[in-house]
């Protein structure tokens, strides 16, 4: 009988960990052999040299190096034991983490500003040549501050035109569940950081105080309505507050290249740890606050107003603002800021906007108190006429 030494093992190993099996005489049991313990090692101190140069020299990943080994040479070896011996020899593992680029990380964040998750990323990114495992992705996310989510086919529900309305008001697709919004007590406090630093890249007419003021009016309105005993509005302060600060975060008239406004806001807040039902419900909201949308679209607000309540009372807030004293001074403020030709252009948006606003308000409180500041545009108004008259005048007999 011919020898089994590549073939079987004993109870003992060389230091070169190739099988072994005792003296054998033809005709005779092997000596030394184990029936059980420690499984057949196969031996690849013969391919040592075949192993390195495939691994260092051709950088041939493990696996295909695995595949070689036994379709080449007949063996049976997996790709750990490779890996095993490879440490064993002290062969220095070749790949380098490279560093990433910046041109990187903002496609990255471009596409996570897309409500895409790792893997949408990963395939988004390949399709415009750049090859990425998604743990490494997922390494990169977090080194930027985003957080890990899921992919939210539900977010679109509004933002997909007629047909998604028209199934939202034959009541064919079932309303999820309406759940409070829970979260930590630091996130108003991160939310209002990141809205100050945010605002600073704005003109005077959509700057922070102007936050502040519409945070101010939505609380004023839901603490009127609170005490209403005739209004049975449900109503959640925190999330009042949090769509009141986060109303203007992404306003297509600032919104920078790379940014989506469909998003924006839901990406901020998920990355300051909010709830994902939280950060979709404020994102809905602040989508809908838009006057253009409501006039392009009337019967989608309201459509939104019936689901989320606290739009109304956010969506008033932000209009008081632009009407009364405050108004004019921001009408002008951005006028400026957008290089109208001259005073009169500006004050044409009275006309074509803000004297439309007190009939667009929803809430009973906002109504009220935009009948009084509509009434202080139109006297300002007529005040501006009359001395635009008197100085034509004085002009015309000089």
């Amino acid at each position: 009988m011919s020898s089994h030494s590549e073939d079987e093992s004993s109870g003992g190993e060389t230091d070169n960990e190739v099988s072994i099996v005792g003296n054998q005489v033809d005709g005779a049991a092997p000596t030394n052999l184990k029936k059980r313990g420690r499984p057949i090692i196969t031996p690849l101190e013969d391919y040592k040299d075949l192993i390195v140069k495939l691994f260092s020299t051709d950088n041939v990943p493990i696996m295909e190096i695995s595949r070689h080994l036994n379709v080449e040479h007949g063996l049976d070896v997996s790709e750990r034991t490779i890996s095993r011996r490879l440490t064993a020899w002290k062969v220095p593992r070749k790949k380098v983490r490279l560093a990433p680029t910046q041109e990187l990380h903002d496609r990255i964040l471009f596409h996570y500003n897309k409500n895409l998750n790792d893997s949408e990323i990963v395939a988004a990114l390949k399709t415009e040549g750049i090859e990425i495992k998604p743990r490494n992705l997922a390494r990169m996310r977090q080194k930027l501050g985003m957080r890990r989510r899921s992919r939210y086919p539900e977010f679109r529900e509004f933002s997909d035109g007629e047909e998604e309305l028209e199934i939202l008001e034959t009541g064919s697709r079932p309303k999820p569940p309406a759940t409070k919004a829970k979260f930590g007590a630091g996130l108003i406090p991160q939310v209002t950081q990141f809205v100050e630093k945010y605002m600073s890249n704005y003109d005077g007419s959509h700057d922070f105080n102007h936050i502040r003021r519409v945070v101010g009016l939505a609380h004023l309105i839901y603490n009127e309505m609170k005490e209403d005993p005739f209004d049975s509005s449900e109503l959640d302060l925190h999330v009042i507050t949090l769509a009141a600060l986060l109303h203007d975060v992404g306003d297509k008239k600032y919104l920078e290249l790379g940014q989506d406004a469909n998003t924006l806001v839901l990406a901020t807040l998920l990355g300051l740890g909010a709830p994902e039902d939280l950060a979709i419900k404020v994102q809905r909201i602040v989508l809908g606050v838009s006057y253009s949308s409501e006039i392009q679209d009337p019967t989608q607000v309201t459509a939104m107003i019936l689901k989320y309540p606290e739009l109304a009372v956010v969506q008033d807030a932000d209009r008081l603002d632009a009407i009364g004293a405050v108004g004019i001074g921001r009408t002008f403020t951005f006028g400026g800021a957008k290089g109208a030709r001259n005073m009169d252009e500006t004050l044409q948006h009275f006309e074509d906007k803000l004297e439309k606003l007190e009939g667009m308000m929803k809430t009973e409180p906002g109504r009220q108190m935009a009948r009084e500041r509509t009434a202080r545009l139109i006297m300002f108004k007529a005040w501006w006429q009359g001395e635009q008259q008197e100085a034509e005048g004085l002009l015309k007999r000089s």
